[in-house]
């Protein structure tokens, strides 16, 4: 009987997919600063900035998460490599909804849909890895670091909704909890506080 072979792309063919993506979108996101024709509009950049720092640490910090993560997956299957592909998919279409934001800031939609965007690449980022635990695609991890890994990402999925909640009350509300929920993973206070 012939041996079954098993179609698997490699994780470092995975992560470098997800790097070259990680790339390109925090790139984009720079293209909606415009330079103005005169000086004094300026000011007039201030949203498309703010929305472009958010979105640039957003991004900064899902690479970071994901690279993490890689160095405990060893290998993938048919699951986490398309789990990985609608992650870059969502991560794709942040540029898109920043740009939306930084245009419409004060309007609700504009602010529902980056929500949606970003708790999208929170679920997917977490289901990509809940897939390599539950598949034993991972090393062999200490049952505590597998529970901070998901308690981290709830703690990113919480604020989320929350901004796309209030969102239908005051917009500027959740913008300011977009640009606080990367805070605590740039600065390390979670992985001080679990002891990660």
């Amino acid at each position: 009987m012939a041996e079954k072979v098993e179609s698997e792309v490699s994780t470092a063919r995975l992560e470098t997919l997800t790097d070259g993506i990680f790339a390109i979108a925090m790139t984009l996101l720079v293209l909606d600063l415009k330079v103005p024709h005169q000086i004094e509009d300026l000011p007039k950049l201030l949203p498309n900035l703010i929305v472009f720092l958010i979105s640039f640490l957003v991004l900064g910090n899902y690479w970071v998460a994901n690279h993490t993560e890689f160095r405990f997956i060893k290998r993938s299957d048919h699951g986490l490599i398309w789990l990985s592909i609608f992650f870059n998919l969502f991560i794709c279409l942040v540029p898109f909804s920043a740009s939306l934001l930084g245009e419409h800031n004060g309007e609700k939609t504009a602010v529902f849909i980056y929500g949606i965007n970003l708790l999208c690449v929170t679920i997917t980022h977490y289901l990509v890895w809940m897939h390599a635990i539950k598949n034993k695609l991972v090393v062999e991890l200490d049952p505590k670091l597998v529970s901070s890994g998901n308690l981290l990402s709830y703690l990113a999925l919480i604020p989320y909704i929350l901004a796309i909640i209030f969102g239908f009350v005051d917009t500027r509300i959740s913008i300011l909890i977009y640009a606080l929920t990367p805070l605590p993973y740039i600065f390390g206070i979670y992985y001080r506080l679990f002891g990660i």
